[in-house]
């Protein structure tokens, strides 16, 4: 999956050995997402779009208003978002904070 490599280059950019960065991966992709997340099919992927979208269609309403009007399918904007964990758009240091406290925490 394209997406890996974003994810386990948090790990790696934080200066995390490649085989402690290797057994996280593994435990984020074995205890924290669905087990059908990263498969050919990305059901997990989808699934967490159309939790977005509701999410969004129910508590963002005005969002939703101008996401429609221009006919904005947010599916086009949420899938590298979900695909790569997020790693694509924030900033090293909060990526690396926010993905070892849902290790963490987990």
């Amino acid at each position: 999956m394209q997406g890996f490599n974003f994810v386990v280059a948090v790990f790696l950019l934080t200066g995390m050995s490649e085989e402690m960065a290797f057994w996280l991966f593994v435990a984020t992709i074995e205890r924290i997402l669905p087990a059908d997340f990263y498969t050919g099919q990305m059901v997990g992927v989808h699934v967490e779009q159309q939790v977005l979208n509701l999410l969004v269609h129910t508590r963002f309403q005005k969002l939703a208003k101008v996401l429609d009007a221009y006919n904005i399918q947010l599916q086009f904007i949420s899938t590298a978002w979900f695909i790569t964990g997020f790693a694509s758009n924030a900033p090293l240091e909060a990526r690396a904070s926010l993905y070892l406290s849902v290790v963490v925490l987990t």
